[in-house]
């Protein structure tokens, strides 16, 4: 039986269709530290881990949620 799981190391152009954004921008990213996700390089090749993509969306978020919500609740 197959699976259809995301494989745990991704190329530039598997990253860039998952998050959303072009193979520019990250060839960009990676030449400023901590401007765009984390990623490997093996050689002359570039890899991303799924699971730091995942943490990087995650640190993206601003505003709203619920922290906000609950900050709010509290004020009168």
């Amino acid at each position: 039986m197959a699976t259809t799981e995301t494989p745990r190391l991704l190329n530039t152009a598997e990253t860039a269709k998952r998050l959303g954004l072009s193979a520019s921008f990250l060839a960009k990213a990676r030449m400023v530290p901590g401007s765009g996700p984390p990623h490997i390089r093996v050689g002359t090749r570039v890899l991303y881990d799924a699971a730091d993509l995942d943490l990087w969306v995650e640190a993206q978020k601003e505003g709203g949620g619920a922290a906000a919500s609950t900050d709010q609740a509290g004020e009168q």
